[in-house]
């Protein structure tokens, strides 16, 4: 329950990005309704795309990392939980 009063719900319209290539990674996600594009980049040469469907979750990174990967809303209307790393990682480790 603690944990729930610092989550945020975010909605996307078609093609709206959730997060970019290059951001600093300071949450992680649950897709609550809709459908997102995921595309990771490793290297210049070196790319993959994923969906990510309802009732997953995605994003999660060390918080000081940067983001090698960023997300498209393939529905009109998504809805996503957005859960903050360092919030909940002092939660679960009390």
């Amino acid at each position: 329950m603690q944990l729930l009063v610092h989550c945020r719900i975010r909605e996307l319209s078609l093609g709206e990005a959730l997060y970019k290539k290059g951001e600093k990674s300071t949450c992680f996600y649950f897709l609550l309704r809709g459908q997102l594009h995921l595309t990771v980049v490793e290297s210049a040469d070196t790319k993959f795309s994923n969906s990510v469907e309802e009732n997953a979750f995605f994003g999660f990174r060390d918080s000081s990392a940067i983001r090698n990967d960023f997300t498209t809303s393939k529905d009109k209307n998504t809805e996503v939980v957005e859960i903050d790393t360092a919030i909940y990682m002092s939660i679960i480790t009390q």
